[in-house]
């Protein structure tokens, strides 16, 4: 047998492993019926997006404990893994979006700073600007789930959950106010929004759009 033929059959000797670890990890989370959209609603719905690099055993463990109230632990893995990420996801935006570089810069700053008022909203302003407020604004968003019925961003944003949802202040139960909302914060309506956790939420929003921007537009 040729090296190179060599090579091949350990990569599929590799593969083949990785598949069966993959599908004994689903067995022990019991998500056998499991999509990645669940897996992204699972994120969502607790404020935050999926960054395109994680690989897939963190993104179904996090869904598990999102799903199994473990919250506190799926936050803290996501805060460290932006934390890692944080220099590069910023050149990689700047690369992306010249024209935004002095906001960027902003936002990254104010993070880095702790004033996570000014930085989780630089971070959402941001998402709405480079999405042309596609998928956060209401009637803009109708309209692209009209002309996109199929696509999988219709369907992600159309369920319900903190981020792209009306703010009702009305409506909230104790505590909700602190959520991270589009639509609160950028009309002033939320007023205790400024945590470091929800800063990471709002800037995993805008590297989701940036992204996918391709897709939203």
């Amino acid at each position: 047998m040729s090296d190179s033929a060599k090579n091949i059959s350990e990569v599929g000797k590799k593969l083949i492993k990785n598949v069966a670890r993959l599908n004994e990890f689903v067995q022990e989370l019991k998500q056998e019926g499991y999509t990645f959209l669940d897996y992204d609603n699972a994120l969502l719905k607790n404020g935050w997006l999926i960054p395109d690099e994680l690989m897939v055993r963190d993104i179904m463990l996090l869904a598990f404990q999102f799903e199994n109230n473990q919250i506190d632990n799926a936050d803290k893995f996501l805060i460290n893994y932006f934390k890692k990420q944080l220099i590069r996801i910023k050149r990689e935006l700047i690369k992306k979006y010249p024209d935004r570089e002095g906001i960027l810069k902003e936002a990254f700053e104010a993070h880095k700073k702790k004033m996570y008022y000014s930085s989780t909203i630089l971070f959402i302003s941001q998402a709405d600007g480079i999405t042309e407020n596609n998928i956060l604004s209401g009637k803009n968003f109708k309209n692209f789930v009209k002309r996109n019925e199929a696509h999988p961003l219709s369907e992600l944003f159309t369920n319900p959950n903190p981020i792209t949802s009306t703010f009702y202040k009305k409506k909230l139960d104790n505590g909700d106010e602190t959520k991270i909302n589009r639509h609160g914060i950028m009309h002033g309506l939320i007023l205790d929004y400024g945590s470091e956790l929800n800063s990471y939420k709002a800037l995993s929003l805008l590297y989701f759009v940036s992204n996918h921007r391709n897709e939203i537009a």
